[in-house]
């Protein structure tokens, strides 16, 4: 068959060249043992995936004895229990149940937010592709599910009151974003970013005249799991156990990919201004630097957990941030 290009041209099924063309593939065959380009012959072909995942069926099965095992040793004590005094096997039996229904809580609780955290996952990489893709009904999908997310908010009502008005309006989907964000996220990125900036006070603070550096790494500790809970209780996440430790692992994901900071004098010259750090201590200039570093943790967790992303507003910077601290304590 002639693989040149030709111009598109009219024809029948029973045209002699169309005939002739179909009886070619009817008879073209694959050769039996067909043979790969370099003699590879399959050997480098990714292999599928097992079927049995080992360190799971491990966990699966140790996780189950454990449980079966425990259950067995609560129903005896619970046996030796009545056999004692049936007041003594009541009062086990009862202690027993609320241990259950606690943990029972604490894992329906954990559910909980994961799945939150995931759905503020989900609602901001559907926004970025609405926005790359400038696509008005996937944008419109966004903006009704942030609404459904505020609904029971009463500090963003008017967020939602204004961007109803808005929606009907506005035909682009990156537009369409850029309204929602301005209506529902600038409140709550005001309200994050005043949380930052009383942390990073706060560890400067409390880093530069603690006397043991045990002391400022507890500190520093306690106030970042603080700042982390703030930030996802204004942006709908509430995190729990498991969901504060995925937020801290989106959070340093997104510190490595903006970037970490040098750490010396030069740098906290560089970021304070010399004459700033003239009248600075040493202590204290350790101290500012903590602080510097917790606002850099808790701007990449308003990245993380945020369910936009930032298109009409621009993220707090906490180079702004420590300047405005550094002068609050270079006038007192």
């Amino acid at each position: 068959m002639n693989s040149g290009a030709r111009k598109p041209q009219a024809f029948t099924l029973d045209d002699a060249a169309v005939k002739e063309a179909l009886d070619e593939l009817e008879q073209f065959e694959l050769p039996a043992n067909p043979k790969l380009p370099d003699g590879q012959n399959g050997e480098g072909a990714e292999k599928a995936p097992g079927l049995i995942s080992w360190p799971g069926l491990f966990w699966a099965g140790a996780g189950g004895f454990l449980s079966f095992a425990l259950g067995i040793w609560a129903w005896g004590f619970i046996e030796v229990l009545f056999s004692r005094y049936v007041w003594l096997g009541w009062l086990g039996a009862a202690l027993i149940s609320m241990a259950a229904a606690g943990l029972f809580g604490m894992i329906m609780r954990e559910w909980l937010a994961l799945r939150r955290l995931a759905a503020l996952d989900a609602l901001r990489a559907r926004a970025v592709e609405a926005g790359e893709n400038r696509a008005p009904k996937k944008a419109r999908a966004v903006v009704h599910d942030m609404g459904n997310l505020y609904s029971d908010r009463p500090d963003l009502a008017q967020g939602r009151a204004a961007l109803r008005h808005h929606e009907d309006e506005i035909v682009d989907g990156p537009d369409l974003l850029k309204i929602a964000e301005q209506d529902l996220m600038l409140p709550l990125d005001v309200r994050a970013a005043a949380a930052i900036s009383a942390s990073a006070r706060r560890v400067s603070v409390v880093t530069a005249l603690s006397p043991r550096a045990l002391i400022d790494v507890l500190y520093v500790f306690w106030e970042t799991i603080r700042l982390l809970r703030k930030i996802g209780g204004l942006y709908g996440g509430r995190p729990g156990t498991l969901a504060l430790i995925r937020l801290i692992r989106h959070a340093l994901g997104n510190l490595a990919a903006t970037g970490t900071v040098a750490i010396g004098d030069s740098f906290i010259e560089q970021l304070l201004g010399h004459g700033v750090t003239a009248k600075l201590s040493a202590r204290l200039g350790e101290g500012v630097f903590n602080g510097f570093l917790i606002a850099r943790f808790g701007i990449a967790a308003m990245h993380a957990i945020r369910p936009l992303p930032f298109l009409a507003t621009k993220p707090p910077k906490a180079a702004e941030i420590m300047k405005g601290i550094v002068n609050l304590q270079a006038k007192a």
